[in-house]
């Protein structure tokens, strides 16, 4: 009895394999065909739509341009920025350095007026006309300093 059962037992392990050894492949080539399916279906395009991979491809493009060049144009900014300051602060090296008065003023002013004697230096001699004890400069007379000092700029 217990031969038989060995035996039953033995036949049905290989029955099993057999099954196996038929049915695994069947079952492998099954899910292959469905994940080419889905493959496909992701690459290629229907008509009149793009396909899935070309939709995801144009925005994980555009977003790295887009990351590109905030990069790009933030180090451009910076060394613009950096460049104008140094211009800026020579300009007003300049300009103090044309006279007492003109350190003075860029010493003590506000930056908006620093910036208006940079651009304009005209305007050094209307204030040198406003400072009291220098009314008259080289070459000038009486109270029309100011143009005077206007013209030689």
């Amino acid at each position: 009895m217990v031969e038989v059962l060995l035996i039953l037992l033995v036949i049905l392990q290989f029955v099993g394999l057999i099954t196996a050894w038929i049915l695994i492949p069947r079952w492998i080539a099954s899910k292959e065909k469905q994940l080419q399916d889905q493959l496909r279906a992701f690459v290629e395009a229907k008509e009149g739509e793009a396909s899935p991979l070309a939709v995801l491809t144009d925005q994980v493009a555009t977003l790295f341009a887009g990351r590109l060049w905030q990069q790009v144009e933030a180090r451009l900014r910076g060394a613009a920025g950096a460049m104008g300051r140094e211009a800026s602060q020579q300009a007003e090296a300049e300009v103090a350095g044309s006279g007492p008065l003109a350190a003075l003023a860029m010493a003590f002013l506000p930056k908006k007026a620093k910036m208006m004697l940079v651009k304009n230096p005209q305007f050094l001699g209307a204030l040198a006309g406003l400072v009291p004890g220098n009314r008259k400069t080289s070459g000038s007379s009486g109270d029309n300093a100011g143009q005077n000092m206007r013209m030689e700029l």
